[in-house]
Protein backbone atom coordinates (compact mmCIF):
# COMPACT_ATOMS: atom_id res chain seq x y z
CA UNK A 1 0.00 0.00 0.00
CA UNK A 2 3.21 2.55 0.54
CA UNK A 3 4.42 1.60 -2.93
CA UNK A 4 1.49 2.74 -4.52
CA UNK A 5 0.75 5.55 -2.56
CA UNK A 6 4.46 6.86 -3.76
CA UNK A 7 3.74 5.43 -7.35
CA UNK A 8 0.46 7.80 -7.23
CA UNK A 9 2.64 10.90 -5.56
CA UNK A 10 5.39 10.44 -7.87
CA UNK A 11 3.02 10.71 -10.73
CA UNK A 12 1.30 13.67 -9.79
CA UNK A 13 4.41 15.41 -9.72
CA UNK A 14 5.69 14.36 -13.20
CA UNK A 15 1.87 15.38 -14.43
CA UNK A 16 2.30 18.45 -12.96
CA UNK A 17 5.38 19.21 -14.08
CA UNK A 18 4.89 18.39 -17.85
CA UNK A 19 1.37 20.79 -17.36
CA UNK A 20 4.02 23.65 -16.40
CA UNK A 21 6.00 22.98 -19.18
CA UNK A 22 3.22 22.75 -21.58
CA UNK A 23 1.48 26.23 -20.14
CA UNK A 24 5.39 27.39 -20.90
CA UNK A 25 5.40 26.12 -24.19
CA UNK A 26 2.02 27.74 -25.12
CA UNK A 27 2.84 31.06 -23.95
CA UNK A 28 6.07 31.21 -25.96
CA UNK A 29 4.48 30.35 -29.00
CA UNK A 30 1.54 32.67 -28.35
CA UNK A 31 3.61 35.42 -27.78
CA UNK A 32 5.70 34.64 -30.86
CA UNK A 33 2.71 35.67 -32.79
CA UNK A 34 1.02 38.08 -31.18
CA UNK A 35 1.47 42.12 -30.90
CA UNK A 36 0.29 44.34 -28.78
CA UNK A 37 -2.22 46.93 -30.54
CA UNK A 38 -2.67 50.84 -29.69
CA UNK A 39 -4.66 53.47 -30.93
CA UNK A 40 -4.07 57.26 -30.68
CA UNK A 41 -6.77 60.46 -30.05
CA UNK A 42 -7.94 61.24 -33.63
CA UNK A 43 -7.56 57.95 -34.89
CA UNK A 44 -10.27 56.09 -36.81
CA UNK A 45 -11.12 52.79 -35.96
CA UNK A 46 -13.65 50.18 -36.55
CA UNK A 47 -15.97 49.26 -33.88
CA UNK A 48 -17.54 45.47 -33.29
CA UNK A 49 -21.01 45.37 -33.39
CA UNK A 50 -23.33 42.36 -31.23
CA UNK A 51 -25.61 40.94 -33.41
CA UNK A 52 -27.99 38.82 -32.28
CA UNK A 53 -28.61 36.66 -35.31
CA UNK A 54 -25.41 34.76 -34.88
CA UNK A 55 -22.50 33.94 -32.37
CA UNK A 56 -20.17 33.58 -35.36
CA UNK A 57 -20.94 36.78 -37.17
CA UNK A 58 -19.28 39.88 -36.86
CA UNK A 59 -20.36 43.50 -38.09
CA UNK A 60 -17.86 46.15 -37.94
CA UNK A 61 -18.98 50.05 -37.65
CA UNK A 62 -17.57 52.91 -38.51
CA UNK A 63 -14.84 54.98 -38.85
CA UNK A 64 -14.94 56.17 -35.24
CA UNK A 65 -12.74 58.83 -33.83
CA UNK A 66 -10.54 57.74 -30.82
CA UNK A 67 -11.55 60.51 -28.18
CA UNK A 68 -9.09 59.27 -25.05
CA UNK A 69 -6.60 56.79 -24.07
CA UNK A 70 -7.57 54.44 -21.05
CA UNK A 71 -6.01 52.46 -18.87
CA UNK A 72 -5.69 48.53 -19.44
CA UNK A 73 -6.26 48.99 -23.02
CA UNK A 74 -9.31 50.69 -23.58
CA UNK A 75 -10.57 53.70 -25.26
CA UNK A 76 -13.38 56.11 -25.41
CA UNK A 77 -14.64 56.60 -29.19
CA UNK A 78 -17.45 58.88 -30.34
CA UNK A 79 -20.64 57.02 -31.88
CA UNK A 80 -21.88 60.35 -33.33
CA UNK A 81 -24.83 60.23 -31.22
CA UNK A 82 -22.52 59.43 -28.02
CA UNK A 83 -19.20 58.15 -26.28
CA UNK A 84 -18.71 54.81 -25.33
CA UNK A 85 -15.82 53.15 -24.12
CA UNK A 86 -14.08 49.85 -25.98
CA UNK A 87 -11.42 47.14 -24.94
CA UNK A 88 -8.58 47.00 -27.78
CA UNK A 89 -10.42 43.90 -28.61
CA UNK A 90 -13.42 45.22 -30.10
CA UNK A 91 -11.54 47.89 -32.16
CA UNK A 92 -9.40 47.94 -35.10
CA UNK A 93 -7.78 50.39 -36.88
CA UNK A 94 -9.40 52.28 -39.73
CA UNK A 95 -7.14 52.37 -42.45
CA UNK A 96 -8.27 54.66 -45.31
CA UNK A 97 -7.94 54.53 -49.45
CA UNK A 98 -4.78 56.14 -49.63
CA UNK A 99 -6.31 57.94 -53.40
CA UNK A 100 -8.99 58.75 -51.29
CA UNK A 101 -9.22 62.19 -49.28
CA UNK A 102 -8.50 62.04 -46.01
CA UNK A 103 -11.62 64.72 -44.75
CA UNK A 104 -14.04 63.04 -46.32
CA UNK A 105 -15.12 59.98 -44.04
CA UNK A 106 -18.24 58.37 -44.56
CA UNK A 107 -20.76 58.54 -41.80
CA UNK A 108 -21.45 54.64 -41.44
CA UNK A 109 -19.42 51.41 -42.81
CA UNK A 110 -20.58 48.32 -41.70
CA UNK A 111 -17.98 45.50 -42.68
CA UNK A 112 -19.30 41.75 -42.83
CA UNK A 113 -16.07 39.28 -42.08
CA UNK A 114 -18.15 36.28 -43.51
CA UNK A 115 -15.79 34.81 -46.28
CA UNK A 116 -17.62 32.69 -49.15
CA UNK A 117 -15.99 29.76 -48.18
CA UNK A 118 -17.31 29.77 -44.85
CA UNK A 119 -21.22 30.45 -46.42
CA UNK A 120 -20.80 26.82 -48.03
CA UNK A 121 -22.57 24.16 -47.36
CA UNK A 122 -24.62 25.80 -43.79
CA UNK A 123 -28.23 25.71 -43.90
CA UNK A 124 -29.86 29.04 -43.41
CA UNK A 125 -32.25 29.85 -40.44
CA UNK A 126 -35.42 28.85 -42.47
CA UNK A 127 -35.27 24.86 -42.32
CA UNK A 128 -33.72 25.02 -46.13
Amino acid sequence: MHDLSNNIRTMLNVAHENMTNAGQRMKRDFDKRSAERHLKVNDLALVLLPTSDSKLETRWFGPVSVKRVLPQNNYEVDLGHRKAIFHINALRRFNSDEQSDVNVRPTMTIIDDRSEDCMDGQQTGDGN
